[in-house]
């Protein structure tokens, strides 16, 4: 019963310290659409992950998690967030034709206004390896993500 207690209590902590950490969740528009979610760890770095479908050499579906470091915040307007991010991570992607998995970088800037809506513009290099050898298509992505802060 004490072991259940001391499980019960740990549970609950660890569910209300990841209640309290910063989130955001939207979308991405890069080499296709990405549903993609942050969540912030305690102080100013957070992960990302991101699910993607679009038109890469084929249609495709894609999985990419980064952790992200803030580099810096400017202080540039009196209302809202500013900040400058990089990370490492990994990623998947499966299209018709071959399945292929590697690293991938992001690197961005992104603007949280006063209300909870968040911009950013990000790059992120990735080097895929698979089916077909080293995937060398897509590894500048671009993208413009647009979330919901909370």
């Amino acid at each position: 019963m004490k072991k259940f207690i001391l499980i019960l209590a740990a549970a609950m902590g660890l569910a209300l310290a990841a209640s309290a950490q910063p989130k955001a969740v939207g979308v991405r528009f890069g080499w296709g659409a990405e549903l993609d979610y942050q969540h912030y760890l305690g102080g100013e770095n957070f992960l990302e992950g991101s699910l993607g479908l679009g038109s890469f050499k084929n249609s495709y579906f894609s999985a990419v998690a980064t952790y992200n470091f803030m580099i810096a915040r400017p202080d540039w307007t009196p209302r809202g967030n500013w900040g400058f991010y990089a990370g490492p991570g990994a990623g998947v992607i499966f299209t018709n034709d071959f399945a292929a998995g590697g690293v991938v970088g992001l690197a961005g800037l992104e603007y949280t206004f006063w209300f909870p809506l968040q911009l950013s513009f990000d790059i992120r290099p990735a080097l895929m390896i698979g089916g077909d050898g080293i995937v060398t298509n897509g590894i500048l992505n671009f993208g413009l993500g647009i979330r919901y802060a909370f």
